[in-house]
């Protein structure tokens, strides 16, 4: 059994499946364009993660018409891409989970891409060793702000802190995390620790914003709650707008009508094989700040072998093998 992506009326009529693709492969996270075209993640590369030994599948983001027709993979990355999102820009906001950098347990960084898959860049937390993650990223409307749930790596799955974050202030660590609803006026306390949250309550999940002041969010109040959709406010009030007990609610979302985001033309030439890969700045960034600009000659590639599914993890591949003769 596996994922698939479908659409239906807010009724629930006229149910369709949209991913037309083989029985052992996933489809998730499906968010429209404004071109009409769906983006979602997706288990095609067939990768897993190296840290659960080849068991744990990766998704990836994949780009597909709205028939489900010419699926493209768009993020080609060790481990997850996920929740992508679209910004008033146009641009898609997703959440990398990156094993190649820093120490693994620290690093998932907030990215932007076009729709097409090109220009995609780290907006927060490269680099950072706080916060662990910051799950379901989306943007607060009319503002460059974002709404995140800061978590840890292991510990409570995914969920947390709920915290606005404006990455024109700082992109790193908490530099740029200018709130934690709740958090009663406190400044942030950055701590480096794997299971970051834990025993830290109430727990938040999906928070959807409603206007610069006002978010919609799942939320657990204590270990003994059930998961209720509560309307949370920057004042630091939470409403419960509705609970179930026994029950857990989640990801809500307004039937409403919205501001369609930019349209961002493909610049993909599918019939090309090669790719322009550039950077910027080689000196942007606290790893090179006390390097004096121009004593950078040249540029030093690394590639690595991605774990496919039973064969990630160190004991899998990578031992080093000595001749004893």
């Amino acid at each position: 059994m596996n994922w698939k992506l479908y659409e239906m009326n807010v009724d629930g009529s006229h149910i369709r499946q949209v991913t037309q693709i083989p029985d052992d492969v996933d489809a998730m996270d499906g968010c429209y364009l404004p071109n009409g075209k769906i983006i979602f993640g997706s288990t095609a590369s067939f990768q897993s993660v190296p840290c659960w030994h080849g068991r744990k599948r990766v998704s990836n983001l994949y780009l597909t018409d709205a028939d489900g027709m010419n699926v493209r993979q768009l993020c080609f990355d060790q481990d997850h891409d996920f929740h992508p999102v679209v910004l008033d820009s146009g641009k898609v906001l997703y959440l990398r989970w990156d094993y190649t950098g820093i120490s693994h347990i620290y690093l998932r960084q907030l990215m932007t891409m076009n729709p097409d898959g090109t220009r995609q860049r780290a907006i927060y937390g490269s680099n950072s060793w706080y916060p662990n993650s910051l799950f379901f990223p989306r943007q607060i409307p009319g503002t460059n702000r974002l709404v995140a749930i800061l978590s840890g790596y292991h510990g409570p799955h995914r969920m947390g802190q709920f915290v606005i974050i404006d990455p024109r202030i700082g992109w790193q660590e908490e530099s740029g995390i200018v709130q934690r609803i709740t958090g009663r006026g406190e400044p942030i306390k950055p701590m480096i620790r794997d299971n970051l949250v834990g025993g830290d309550w109430p727990m938040f999940l999906h928070p959807y914003p409603l206007s610069d002041k006002y978010f919609l969010v799942s939320c657990r109040m204590s270990a003994k709650s059930s998961w209720g959709i509560y309307l949370a406010d920057i004042f630091d009030n939470l409403i419960l707008v509705h609970e179930e007990p026994g029950y857990a609610l989640l990801e809500p979302t307004p039937v409403m009508q919205r501001k369609q985001p930019m349209v961002i033309p493909d610049q993909v030439d599918l019939t090309r094989n090669d790719a322009t890969v550039y950077i910027s700045d080689v000196y942007a960034g606290q790893g090179l700040k006390s390097v004096p600009r121009g004593i950078i000659k040249q540029l030093r590639l690394v590639s690595y072998n991605f774990g496919y599914r039973g064969l990630a993890g160190s004991d899998k591949i990578g031992y080093l093998t000595l001749d004893s003769g």
